[in-house]
């Protein structure tokens, strides 16, 4: 059964019906659909079930696209003309004209370009495998510079789905904000039973002080803010757009032996808090640029994300994609 299923696959050489075209080509698209939608739309449980989805759309890419190029050659068309589904909002119009064209058309007979040809296989194979990855993996953009110097603004990261496992402390974690339908990035500090709270900057953990070593200055170009937030603070004072943008860089340690880097801005009313104690099914975190980050320190309700619950962890991010000047730098 597998084999038959792997050829039908690889058999881009014949001819397939309107009708057999329909048959597969429109269930991978409602398939793609439907799983695009309820990733977007429903809060997910811990595991994610959504990663079965996303490999069943991106099994079903391998026989509609196969389907769809034997559609064009029933056609009298070139296979390569497939391709033009993978454009954003066109590609709809474009699988529409496929499945619209009239069958038994004569095969143009032409010189066929090697490279192009195993470039449009290669194509499809990339098409099914970044469907397939879905499953496992998602991108995620960095709005503002709460993540710093981990995670800069603009920044597109690769985020591993968490399907079993919890979150442990140290975790730089992806999760949605429900309150706000936000997806933000953050590093988890504390977990279900902690007991955590601030002191002039410094945590405490269980009552236990996270030290804290000095590691020279950060610096970054100022920049715009998304909309909505504030201007980020410079321990050098408020700078234009542009100018160098400086914060004191500190080591931080946790308990288990997780170390990270954090930026300190100066005094703030968020370097001390009441204490937290992190309920059954959350955890607390924070943002590595302490003085700029809206983070567990502050309710939902308000500017920030109140405990996580661990239903709304998208994963770990696992390194930054983009832009190419940080591609192959991984996070800590």
């Amino acid at each position: 059964m597998l084999i038959g299923f792997l050829e039908y696959c690889l058999d881009w050489h014949g001819r397939a019906s309107r009708r057999e075209a329909l048959r597969f080509a429109v269930p991978a698209l409602l398939a793609l659909t439907l799983t695009w939608l309820a990733e977007i739309r429903l809060r997910p449980e811990s595991p994610d079930p959504l990663w079965l989805f996303w490999i069943l759309a991106g099994i079903l890419v391998l026989p509609a696209s196969a389907v769809l190029i034997r559609r064009l050659r029933d056609s009298g068309h070139s296979g390569l003309w497939l391709l033009a589904c993978a454009l954003p909002y066109a590609g709809l119009a474009a699988l529409a004209v496929i499945l619209a064209l009239p069958g038994g058309g004569r095969q143009r007979r032409r010189e066929r370009s090697p490279a192009l040809w195993l470039g449009g296989r290669l194509a499809v194979l990339l098409a099914a495998l970044l469907t397939l990855s879905r499953a496992f993996f998602l991108s995620l953009s960095v709005p503002s510079a709460g993540m710093e110097p981990a995670l800069l603004p603009g920044d597109r990261v690769l985020v591993r789905r968490s399907l079993h496992a919890a979150p442990a402390r140290g975790d730089l974690v992806a999760f949605r904000v429900p309150a706000r339908g936000q997806e933000l990035a953050a590093r988890v500090i504390a977990t279900a039973g902690d007991r955590i709270r601030l002191e002039a900057g410094v945590v405490l953990l269980n009552g236990v002080a996270l030290p804290q070593r000095p590691d020279g200055t950060f610096e970054t170009p100022m920049t715009p803010p998304p909309p909505g937030q504030s201007l980020a603070g410079c321990a050098n004072g408020p700078v234009g757009f542009g100018a160098p943008c400086r914060n004191q860089r500190l080591t931080e340690t946790l308990p288990d032996g997780p170390s990270y880097a954090i930026l300190n801005t100066g005094d703030s009313a968020a370097d001390n808090t009441a204490e937290f104690l992190v309920p059954q099914g959350h955890v607390f975190v924070m943002g590595d640029n302490r003085d700029n980050s809206q983070d567990s320190r502050f309710a939902a309700s308000g500017a920030g994300t109140g405990f996580v619950a661990t239903g709304d962890i998208l994963g770990t991010v696992r390194r930054v994609l983009w832009p190419a000047s940080r591609l192959l730098r991984g996070v800590r």
